[in-house]
């Protein structure tokens, strides 16, 4: 096993993304049963470069104690909107506040109301076409021009070591300038993709993060899902379609045999009962300091909220929003 361990460790072999069940073998046994996950599709880097949309799914087996696995080379749902994320190293852009500030400053200011928060929601939407735009303009091909800069950078310091002249010098500054402000924006921009919260600095090699960004999406794409009367789905329509109907169902679902509970029986259930200056602590209104306090500890690369944007957007954009945040709040 050690062995094993070692060839996959030194191929740099992964999972595969899969579909099914979570154990795919069981001994079959009435009493000291026992389940365990040992198949796998393990692929390289290299597969995962020429099959980017792959995928493995383990069904029954029949006869088998193992489930039986088969691989599907190319997903039939690959396209489709995506939705808007908002992208941390956005905010190191000399145009972000310009952006904010221009978006932001043409609305009307929030006063602490009942629909403060719907307003500012739909402010924050509003906000995300040009955020969008910002993007695609910084952000779109950035891989390629970063290596289109970086081999400038070496043409230039080739040119500086043929003939040393302090024109030659300048446009060698220039270019790293230029290479390194784009590789750390790659950087930021894998890294927070990549979602490697173990690792805190990087060195700007960023072959590491873009391997980690393909593996991530092709073990986190749901490519098929099983209907409900057994058959697969597999286009992106039948794909909203079914999940849209689970999650219906299921938050929808009224049990027959449910009672309620008064509040007499919770309390009795409870017996744990804040003292009166905790109460007062947790009635009391909070200050728009404690607001900022709460939003500028946030944890950084943290998953997107519901409506795309992350804790680093508002600290980076809060000497413009801040005061409509604090009002909705």
């Amino acid at each position: 096993m050690r062995d094993f361990q070692d060839v996959v460790r030194h191929c740099s072999l992964t999972d595969l993304g899969q579909h099914g069940p979570l154990y795919t073998w069981c001994n079959k046994r009435d009493e000291g049963l026992i389940c365990k996950k040992l198949d796998r599709v393990l692929i390289n880097e290299h597969w995962g470069d020429c099959f980017p949309h792959s995928y493995s799914v383990f069904e029954a087996g029949g006869c088998s104690d193992h489930a039986r696995g088969r691989i599907v080379l190319e997903a039939v749902a690959t396209g489709g909107r995506r939705p808007f994320k908002f992208v941390n190293a956005m905010a190191k852009l000399p145009q972000f506040h310009e952006v904010i500030a221009n978006n932001w400053h043409g609305t009307v200011p929030l006063f602490p109301s009942t629909s403060a928060m719907h307003r500012l929601s739909k402010k924050l939407k509003d906000l995300k076409s040009s955020l969008r735009s910002l993007g695609k303009e910084k952000f779109g091909d950035l891989s390629k021009r970063t290596r289109e800069a970086h081999e400038t950078l070496c043409q230039k310091q080739i040119a500086t070591l043929a003939s040393p002249t302090p024109q030659a010098v300048e446009e060698e500054t220039n270019a790293y300038s230029l290479w390194s402000h784009l590789a750390e924006l790659e950087e930021d921009y894998l890294k927070q993709k990549a979602k490697l919260h173990w690792l805190t600095v990087g060195d700007m090699n960023n072959v590491y993060f873009h391997k980690m960004v393909s593996i991530r999406k092709m073990q986190n794409s749901i490519r098929e899902l099983c209907g409900p009367n057994g058959e697969i789905l597999r286009t992106s329509a039948e794909l909203k379609g079914e999940a849209e109907r689970f999650f219906k169902d299921f938050l929808n679902q009224q049990p027959t045999d449910f009672v309620g509970l008064s509040v007499e029986e919770l309390q009795n259930l409870l017996p744990f009962r804040c003292q009166e200056e905790d109460r007062v602590m947790l009635t009391k209104p909070t200050t728009a300091d404690e607001i900022q306090q709460i939003v500028f500890v946030m944890p950084s690369y943290k998953s997107q909220g519901p409506d795309g944007y992350t804790s680093e957007f508002f600290e980076a954009s809060w000497s413009i929003i801040g005061s409509d945040v604090i009002a909705a709040v």
